[in-house]
This record gives structure tokens, sequence and C-alpha cells, in this order.
């Protein structure tokens, strides 16, 4: 894609994928682009909490090499 010189991928810009945020939270039936995050909305914040505990919970099942982030917290 930046070989090519895309601008878009989809609605998005190219340029927004390598900076993306640390959580990102879409709503995927009002917005199935995924063009508005909602991670730092309060609204959203018992759904983004449930989703940090399974993560969590899965890493340390599968033994992943993410689990490692958890003991810097």
């Amino acid at each position: 894609m930046l070989k090519r010189g895309d601008k878009a991928l989809g609605e998005r810009s190219v340029e927004s994928f390598p900076h993306r945020p640390k959580e990102e939270l879409y709503g995927l039936e009002s917005d199935p682009n995924e063009l508005k995050n909602v991670a730092g909305d309060p609204k959203h914040a018992e759904v983004l909490t449930d989703l940090r505990k399974r993560l969590r919970e899965w890493r340390a099942a599968t033994k992943g090499p993410w689990a490692v982030e958890y003991q810097h917290e």
C-alpha cells in the first residue's frame, strides 16, 4: 500500500494504520467501517473493562508471549 502510494484503505487513511491507539473499540452495527473509536467513551467503560479482563485471561491460559506485559504494570 505504501509502495503503491495508496491514500486510503476503505474509509481510513493508510497513514492512520501505523499510528493506532493502544485500545480500539467500535460499535460495528452503527459504525461498520470502524471510523469512530469509542474506547475512551465512559458509556462503554464496562465493555472495555470486560474485554481487557478476557484478553488477560486468554493470554495467561495460552501462555502467550504478550502475557509478560502484565508484569510491568
